[in-house]
């Protein structure tokens, strides 16, 4: 698949299965997160990987929390990635992480992995004491989440949103 078929065939799951992504992938899915350009290539982006059962409960029992709801916001993913940045390094960190998200997503796309991009609940999580807890237990006090991707494996087959039309003006 190239990369137009990628991003032609890329969507945002809401639904995902019990099937654990393999290791291997999501390895392959934060290297190409590594690839993405930053802001004069300051690389002040890390990325961490959730997958153990136990973390994921703890930090979605917590998330849910914050958030005040009852449903998790990362619909039953078996991964998360999260994307931090040293914002004292980083020139551009809003998007040099959306940058870093959207490579993921596309590689996940490539992997046939699902994958949906969510924003609000890692950051809020990370403002908490037991997310500054993680924070200081990865070695990440310094640096502040600013994105996250769910990943796993769907079951179900996805309807493909219409795209907005006449959004395009060329002058000249």
């Amino acid at each position: 698949m190239n990369v137009i078929e990628c991003m032609e065939k890329r969507h945002s799951t809401r639904q995902f299965s019990t099937r654990k992504v393999e290791k291997e992938k999501l390895e392959q899915i934060v290297r190409c997160a590594v690839l993405a350009p930053t802001g004069r290539n300051t690389q002040a982006l890390r990325f961490v990987v959730l997958q153990r059962e136990e973390d994921m409960q703890t930090f979605l029992k917590y998330a849910k929390h914050v958030l005040k709801k009852e449903q998790s916001p990362y619909y039953g993913a078996n991964a998360i990635i999260f994307v931090f940045a040293d914002m004292e390094k980083a020139i551009t960190p809003l998007q040099d992480a959306a940058a870093a998200t959207q490579n993921m997503l596309l590689a996940a796309t490539e992997l046939g992995v699902a994958s949906c991009w969510v924003h609000t609940a890692s950051i809020q999580y990370f403002k908490t004491l037991q997310g500054k807890e993680h924070k200081r237990i990865w070695g990440l006090e310094q640096y502040e989440c600013l994105e996250s991707c769910a990943l796993g494996y769907t079951d179900e087959d996805f309807l493909q949103k219409e795209k907005q039309e006449n959004i395009i003006r060329f002058i000249g």
